[in-house]
C-alpha cells in the first residue's frame, strides 16, 4: 500500500477487517474472551493455556482493529484534506512560533545606548533598569513596570501620548475576566 492507494482497496480491506473482529468475538461469545479486553475479571478464572489463549486471540483482534483505523485514516487523507502536508508542516510552525514569539505590542527593546542616553533609573520604580523598553514616544522603563502600567492604562506614563491600542487586552490584572459572572 505504499505506492499508489486505491480507494477501493482499502474499502475493502477495512470491511474484510471488521468483519473478522465482529466474527472471532461472535464466535467466541460463550468464552468471555471480551472481558479480559476490557480489563474486567472474568466470571471464572480459566485454565493457564485457556489464558494464553484469550491474550492471544485478543491481541490479534486489536491489531486488526488498529488497521481498519489505519486504513479508515488513509481514506479520509486520499480523498484530499490531508494532501497537503507541506502546508501543514508549515501551519504547524507558524502556530508554534505564534504562540512563543515575546514582541512586545508597545514599543521594542531599548538598545545599550539609548538606555545610557535616557539615564539608567525607571521613572516608575526609581530603580536600575530591567529589560528596559522604548516605547513609540521615545519613553523607557522597565518592561514589569510599564506592563504593570498598560494593565489599567494606554498612554506613557510621563507624557500621556497613546501608546497601546484599544484592541490590544492582554487581561493579566484580574480586573477583567473572560468567564460569565453569575452573580
Amino acid at each position: 500500500m505504499i505506492g499508489e492507494r486505491k480507494v477501493s482497496v482499502l474499502v475493502g480491506i477495512t470491511i474484510i477487517f471488521t468483519l473478522h473482529v465482529v466474527a472471532v468475538y461472535w464466535w467466541y461469545r460463550n468464552d468471555d474472551i471480551l472481558y479480559p479486553l476490557a480489563m474486567l475479571p472474568p466470571k471464572v478464572i480459566p485454565p493457564f493455556w485457556h489464558a494464553i489463549f484469550i491474550i492471544m486471540v485478543n491481541d490479534t483482534m486489536v491489531r486488526q482493529a488498529a488497521m481498519v483505523f489505519k486504513c479508515l485514516l488513509l481514506m479520509y487523507y486520499k480523498n484530499g484534506r490531508g494532501r497537503n502536508y507541506r502546508k501543514q508542516v508549515q501551519s504547524f510552525f507558524t502556530a508554534l512560533k505564534a504562540l512563543s514569539r515575546t514582541e512586545v505590542h508597545y514599543g521594542s527593546y531599548a538598545t545599550s545606548e539609548q538606555v545610557i542616553a535616557a539615564g539608567d533609573l525607571c521613572a516608575i520604580c526609581q530603580e536600575k533598569m530591567h529589560s528596559p523598553i522604548l516605547l513609540r514616544c521615545k519613553h523607557i522603563f522597565c518592561e514589569d513596570c510599564v506592563s504593570e502600567w498598560f494593565e489599567r492604562e494606554r498612554t506613557c506614563p510621563l507624557c500621556r501620548a497613546l501608546v497601546k491600542p484599544a484592541d490590544l487586552r492582554s487581561f493579566g490584572d484580574g480586573s477583567t475576566s473572560l468567564f460569565f459572572q453569575l452573580f
